[in-house]
């Protein structure tokens, strides 16, 4: 059986005649929008036309480096996409207005695939709350046994269960992911608080981040003898820092492939195929190149490099002009209160209506507020949530006051704000790319962003995705 890396955590997998792609991107990025694109890295060009036509499509999860809609539109139409039993309506309603066949696999039972056999296991009920949804591919083979993908989500104990038992055969390869997703030194990261709150705590270590792959996971599972690691792999468009530490490919199959003793280590790039072959009671994995994916130069390869300090000032959707800026800003209150009494009854909303000190002082109602900016002229408006009538209110504050008088908030600018509201935007794109925040405490899982991710994800807001994904197919976005 062969497992080539795509890129990122897309796979694809060759056995005989069979041919199986997991989580696919196929283009060189992946983006809901032209004005923001996430490149995989290293950077690497698929060529479609020598890539052998899926007879199946796994869809792990329908996060946007996983679902890929603009890639399952580059494929024959009536592919079979196979998806777990919480992959959600409108995701799967997306794919089916794209010609293609949508197969619900039960959980934990294999379903065949010509030569092999392909089973999904919900991931462990203490994953993220966004993650919850997450499936771990099993592919099968009779002479090899099975090929373990985690995905995003914790490993289930059902997994492990049946790993230990015998029912998946031997475990001839575990691709394990590296979400650690770590920026720059000196680069904001997705969950970064204004306050000062964190500034002492240490930074991830390289060591930390994969003790749980080296040694966690083989513990977890049984003996692996070839384990393969991948995600972190891409950078954005426009920049707000380079790629992720942690996430060079070559440098960590030099420092981590000797740290571990019972399995091979295999950190592929885009393109490598692990070969994996019987012989006699071990598996042994030759590492080749695909002839389909060609790496491209990336000058950055060895080095962790860029970063923009003044990665806010810029929004994605650019600046609204003096003539449209009372709309908008209209636009963004009605959303915001919109948004408002879902909050106050979510346990972030308790957590936010508990704070009553905040900067040695008592905090009055207003406990969450929202600094809306434009890239020029320069401006800042914000609007903060009174808890006890649950509505945002415009606040007569500078842009410090409000940092100093509300305890928690975030800051993005007004276009992206209103893109994501209108389904022409993602919130993890939004957040990971423009979007700051402040919160008390020290848990970045119980901050704004993390609530947002909560707030506007496909089941929640099941009708922007609905417009997300008709904007896709209507767009000419980067690989249709």
């Amino acid at each position: 059986m062969d497992a080539i890396f795509l890129g990122q955590q897309s796979w694809a997998f060759h056995a005989g005649g069979t041919n199986i792609l997991v989580d696919p991107v196929l283009s060189e990025s992946f983006g809901t929008s032209e004005e923001l694109q996430f490149r995989i890295y290293p950077y690497r060009r698929i060529n479609l036309s020598a890539m052998p036509p899926p007879d199946a499509v796994v869809i792990t999860n329908e996060h946007l480096d996983h679902f890929h809609l603009q890639s399952l539109m580059l494929l024959r139409p009536g592919t079979r996409i196979l998806v777990g039993d919480l992959f959600p309506d409108v995701c799967r309603r997306a794919i089916e207005e794209c010609g293609h066949v949508v197969q619900t696999l039960p959980d934990e039972r294999p379903v065949k695939v010509k030569d092999l056999a392909v089973s999904l296991y919900r991931c462990a009920p203490a994953s993220k709350f966004w993650e919850k949804r997450v499936c771990h591919a099993v592919i099968s083979s009779i002479h090899l046994g099975s090929v373990i993908i985690q995905s995003d989500g914790l490993v289930s104990e059902s997994l492990i269960r049946d790993a230990r038992m015998g029912v998946l055969g031997d475990i001839s390869l575990f691709i394990a992911t590296n979400n650690a997703q770590v920026p720059p030194q000196g680069a904001a990261g997705t969950y970064e608080n204004l306050l000062p709150l964190n500034a002492g705590r240490p930074p991830a270590l390289g060591v930390d981040i994969f003790h749980e792959v080296l040694c966690a996971i083989p513990e977890q599972v049984g003996s692996i003898p070839h384990l393969a690691v991948c995600g972190g792999g891409y950078v954005q468009f426009p920049a707000k820092h380079g790629h992720f530490r942690w996430s060079d490919a070559r440098a960590l199959q030099r420092y981590l492939a000797p740290l571990s003793l019972a399995q091979m280590v295999h950190i592929p790039e885009p393109g490598q195929c692990l070969r994996l072959r019987r012989c006699g009671d071990e598996i042994e994995c030759d590492v080749t190149q695909s002839h389909w994916v060609e790496r491209l130069d990336t000058a950055s390869s060895e080095s962790f490099v860029h970063m923009e300090s003044e990665w806010f000032q810029r929004s994605v959707f650019g600046e609204v002009s003096n003539s449209e800026i009372k709309d908008a800003l209209e636009q963004a209150l009605a959303s915001l209160n919109f948004l408002a009494p879902i909050l106050v009854s979510t346990p972030f909303g308790q957590g936010v209506a508990a704070c009553h000190q905040y900067v040695g002082g008592p905090v009055g109602g207003i406990r969450f507020a929202v600094r809306l900016f434009n890239d020029s002229p320069s401006m800042m408006t914000s609007f903060g949530l009174d808890i006890t009538d649950a509505k945002f209110f415009p606040l007569e504050m500078t842009e410090e006051e409000v940092l100093t008088s509300v305890p928690f908030g975030i800051d993005v600018h007004i276009a992206d704000w209103n893109a994501l509201n209108e389904g022409r935007l993602q919130i993890w794109e939004l957040a990971t790319a423009r979007m700051r925040q402040w919160y008390m405490g020290m848990d970045p899982l119980f901050s704004p962003i993390a609530f947002f991710y909560c707030l506007f994800s496909e089941q929640v807001r099941p009708s922007l995705a609905a417009r997300m994904y008709q904007h896709i197919r209507s767009s000419k976005l980067p690989g249709i």
